[in-house]
C-alpha cells in the first residue's frame, strides 16, 4: 500500500511540474529588459503595432483592435486628450492572447506615452511605460514596468539581432525588481531569455 501511495505521489508531483507551463524569465537585468522590449511590440511598426495601425487608418479612431500575426489580438486605445501641441502620444496597449511568434502569448495592458526624440539626424522613440503583461507558452512569467525606454525608431520593430536600449525606472518579473538609472542595456531582439532549468 505504501508503495502505491509513493508511486501516486511521484506521478502527481511530476505531473504538477510539467503542467505548470513554461520557464521563468532569466534573473538578469538584460533578460528583464529583453522581456520589456518584447512586450512593447504593440508600439512598433510590426503587424499589430501602433505605427502599423496608424499607417492603415485614414483617420485615427479612439480604439483600434487588430489581429496579432500568430493569433489573439492587440487593442490600442488612444488618449485623445493628451494629443495636443506636443509630440507626445499617450495610449494603452491591451494584449488578449496576442502571439507575435509561435512561442509565447501575451495578455495584459501597458500604458505608454511616446515622445519622438530627434538628435543629429537620428530619430529615437522615448516610451514611458507603466503596466503589466503576462507571458504564457515557452515563458510563463510577467513583466511589470514603471520605466522609460528609449530606442532607435528603426530598432523598435527589429525581430532579431542586437538592440540598444536606454532605460530609466523599474522592471519587475517573478525573479525580482530591477532598477535602471539612465542605463544602456544591449539585448537580442526576437524573444525572451528563459531562466536556466
Amino acid at each position: 500500500m505504501r508503495s502505491a501511495i509513493r508511486v501516486t505521489l511521484i506521478v502527481l508531483s511530476s505531473f504538477g511540474l510539467f503542467a505548470c507551463g513554461g520557464a521563468k524569465i532569466a534573473a538578469t537585468k538584460e533578460a528583464a529588459a529583453q522581456a520589456l522590449f518584447y512586450s512593447s511590440k504593440g508600439a512598433s511598426g510590426a503587424p499589430g503595432g501602433v505605427f502599423s495601425m496608424l499607417r492603415q487608418a485614414a483617420t485615427v479612431t479612439v480604439d483600434t483592435t487588430v489581429s496579432c500575426p500568430n493569433g489573439g489580438q492587440v487593442t490600442v486605445k488612444l488618449d485623445v486628450n493628451s494629443v495636443g501641441q506636443s509630440a507626445n502620444i499617450a495610449y494603452d496597449i491591451a494584449y488578449s492572447g496576442c502571439a507575435y511568434d509561435s512561442h509565447n502569448t501575451l495578455n495584459g495592458t501597458m500604458h505608454v506615452v511616446m515622445n519622438v526624440v530627434s538628435s543629429g539626424g537620428s530619430v529615437a522613440l522615448e516610451l514611458t511605460m507603466t503596466g503589466r503583461v503576462d507571458f504564457s507558452g515557452e515563458i510563463s512569467d510577467h513583466v511589470e514596468a514603471n520605466i522609460t525606454e528609449t530606442v532607435s525608431a528603426t530598432q523598435l520593430s527589429q525581430t532579431s539581432g542586437s538592440v540598444s536600449l536606454s532605460l530609466n525606472g523599474t522592471i519587475a518579473t517573478s525573479s525580482g525588481t530591477y532598477t535602471y538609472t539612465n542605463e544602456t542595456v544591449n539585448i537580442t531582439a526576437g524573444g525572451v531569455t528563459p531562466a536556466a532549468s
